[in-house]
């Protein structure tokens, strides 16, 4: 794409488009909801969680009602939600706009986000890009619109708290508090953000950023203690939400395309209890591979001498995207954060295009057959062979990050603004 001349009219001109691709992804997302009724016993869950905090308040939601399993950041969004809706006298409908239209909202929301993050780009055609790209994906549409999900909620929660470690520590460290408070997956991306902060206090001898970056984390845990702790149901929430998340699901894979979906000879349905080799259970196995992949992106970021952002990101999203392809009991929408991540990469390497566009293919038929109960060995194993080569992808460039890398970098130029 050829460079644009930065000039009012070609701001002008980018406003222009960015308001006309709001409403476009708006509207493309409104027919999706009208049309297609998405996964009902998900949506009629948030439904139910909907109706017990307009009941209860937040704290007594958690007390009375077992099926709540998410954290209470989402749950306090639909408790507001529902009571506009109550007001204007809407009566909320799994499957439908109804209930659809907060996460269409929240989808608009992180496009305006992206928008923001992507205002360093120089070039409005290639920035243009990245968003249209964002703005009008075809897996996260799917996720929100049609699915009827909250994925990309915690997912853009997580994108900023990276992003914001470079020179707004105390941010990052609420936003990341919030990505937690809003789903436990989120926990993904510490690794990433605890090296980053260790590099920082050993090379530079920098305190600050790391005092920054866990006040501002702890800020929203200790409301959130003492709120749930006044109610008589903070005990409740940490287990529906966090401790008993874990493990409740047994599978090798819950429909997702990774690489225990037939890629190393296991049916995804075997329990990931039994055991693969030397005594070790699958689920084990898995632990083990996904701690050799954060080993690996720990070494990456230790020796890459990339633009600090640039780096983090790459790192975040072959993290992700790990996070999705090794452990057992993957669900298939918990790809969605590697490919929020790995979308923005693209606004620094524009190599990794083709792993946002692979990506976008895999994670969107992904959910479609699953929405269409139609998962099959026959029709799921070329998602699964892509998303390996993706990942071997992504490796392969944090490779070459490290073999142009003669030395640790030095991390420069980190505090807050």
């Amino acid at each position: 794409m050829s460079e644009i001349t930065v000039g009012s009219a070609d701001k002008r001109t980018f406003t222009i488009y960015v308001i006309l691709l709001l409403f476009c992804a708006g509207v493309v997302r409104l027919l999706l909801a009208e049309q297609y009724s998405g996964f009902i016993s998900d949506q009629g869950l948030f439904v139910q969680w909907m109706e017990s905090v307009r009941e209860n308040g937040l704290g007594g939601a958690f007390a009375v009602n077992g099926s709540i399993n998410y954290p209470p950041l989402f749950l306090g969004m639909l408790g507001l939600y529902g009571d506009l809706l109550h007001l204007l006298g809407i009566s909320t409908q799994a499957g439908a706009v109804s209930f659809k239209f907060i996460l269409i909202m929240i989808d608009l929301v992180a496009i305006l986000l992206v928008v923001r993050l992507t205002a360093g780009i120089a070039n409005y055609n290639w920035r243009a890009f990245v968003i249209l790209l964002f703005a009008l994906n075809p897996a996260l549409m799917t996720d929100s619109a049609v699915w009827g999900q909250v994925d990309l909620l915690h997912s853009i929660l997580m994108l900023l708290a990276v992003i914001g470690l470079t020179n707004r520590p105390l941010w990052s460290g609420i936003l990341f508090a919030f990505a937690l408070l809003t789903k436990f997956q989120a926990i993904t991306v510490l690794p990433v953000m605890g090296l980053w902060l260790l590099l920082i206090l050993i090379r530079e001898k920098q305190y600050r950023p790391l005092l920054l970056w866990v006040s501002g984390f702890a800020g929203p845990w200790i409301l959130t203690i003492i709120y749930f702790g006044a109610t008589g149901s903070l005990t409740k929430m940490i287990r529906q939400a966090y401790t008993d998340a874990v493990g409740f699901y047994s599978s090798a894979s819950m429909n997702a395309m990774n690489i225990w979906f037939h890629i190393i000879g296991v049916d995804p349905g075997t329990n990931d209890t039994q055991t693969i080799a030397a005594g070790i259970s699958m689920r084990n196995f898995g632990f083990l591979l996904l701690f050799a992949a954060v080993i690996g992106i720990c070494l990456y970021m230790y020796y890459s001498r990339e633009d600090r952002t640039t780096m983090l990101l790459k790192a975040s999203a072959t993290l992700c995207f790990s996070f999705f392809m090794l452990p057992t009991e993957i669900h298939e929408r918990y790809s969605i954060p590697a490919l929020v991540f790995t979308l923005l990469v693209i606004k620094h390497d524009k190599q990794w295009t083709w792993s946002a566009g692979l990506l976008t293919l895999t994670i969107l038929m992904n959910l479609v057959i699953v929405l269409n109960n139609d998962v099959t060995a026959g029709n799921g194993i070329w998602m699964a062979i892509v998303n390996v080569l993706v990942l071997i992808g992504m490796f392969g460039s944090l490779w070459m990050g490290v073999k142009r890398s003669c030395k640790p970098s030095v991390v420069k130029e980190v505090g807050e603004r």
